[in-house]
């Protein structure tokens, strides 16, 4: 983002057509591999990095790499950036081109990237728990601006073809930084906290102070048949009517331990739940 930035205002400085396709050239170094790490970025932060693999990267970089190279050959052969010339607009002198296969085809590739890194950052936004629904809030928004901005000029709805990718990257880095320091964007807790979650022997279930279910894991629906993905949302004592001490025990306590048995298969299961408050300054 920096190299692209740098590239751009120092574009918008040059007086030269020479100058102009320096810093064009130059700015690719950066454009190309902004929407390929920050999808490797989505991928390690929602928790999926196990899609990752060595292959599936350089599979990645394959168009970016392509684009690059052709990208240098501005000023010379132009395979991206045909007939590159200046436009004036008073004051302003801004570069303009008619695009090649190859520029169009990096367009439609940026364009996929930052839509998947949206559709990734929404599935987080909508599973993760309170505590961490800013943190998904700041990634959706950081994503969603230089999607807008690319948008806008590659439709051709910029005034006097400036580029305003560049100044909506720069807001989405002051909104990431401001989530670096005040929400500790990096920290791995909203990551371990779904492992752990899902991956626990114990059955969970998340209940709001109305008793409804609002999350179970993976492991409750095993040992209970009757609770599901489709129970998110009612009320657990409906849920739980074939359990009535179970039930009971949920309605009119807001801590504590009580032993139940399940009979399925005519084989009798017994349990011991744990039901615990989670409390954030006193409330």
């Amino acid at each position: 983002v920096s190299i692209y930035n740098f590239g751009y205002a120092m574009e918008l400085t040059s007086k030269t057509l020479e100058q102009v396709m320096q810093w064009v050239r130059f700015e690719h170094w950066g454009i190309q591999f902004i929407t390929p790490m920050w999808l490797l970025f989505a991928l390690c932060i929602s928790g999926r990095e196990k899609m990752i693999t060595p292959l599936r990267v350089a599979l990645l970089l394959v168009i970016p790499i392509i684009t690059l190279v052709a990208t240098q050959t501005l000023g010379g052969f132009n395979l991206t950036h045909i007939n590159p010339h200046l436009d004036q607009f008073g004051a302003l002198v801004t570069f303009d081109y008619e695009r090649g296969l190859i520029i169009n085809l990096s367009i439609m590739f940026i364009s996929l990237c930052l839509v998947i890194i949206l559709v990734l950052f929404s599935f987080m936004l909508v599973r993760s728990p309170a505590a961490f629904r800013m943190q998904a809030v700041i990634f959706w928004i950081g994503s969603l601006l230089p999607f807008i901005g690319q948008l806008i000029y590659n439709l051709g709805f910029s005034q006097y073809h400036l580029d305003i990718t560049p100044l909506t990257l720069t807001i989405s880095s002051l909104i990431l930084t401001l989530g670096f320091l005040q929400y500790r964007l990096l920290d791995i807790v909203p990551l371990a906290r779904d492992l752990i979650f899902d991956n626990l022997s114990d059955g969970i279930m998340v209940l709001d102070t109305q008793n409804n279910i609002i999350d179970i894991n993976p492991r409750l629906p095993v040992m209970l048949s009757v609770v599901n993905v489709k129970s998110i949302g009612k009320s657990a004592t409906d849920v739980l009517k074939e359990f009535s001490n179970l039930a009971d025990f949920i309605k009119n306590n807001s801590s504590g331990l009580i032993e139940f048995e399940n009979i399925e298969s005519n084989k009798v299961v017994s349990f011991m739940g744990t039901l615990s408050p989670i409390k954030k300054k006193k409330k």
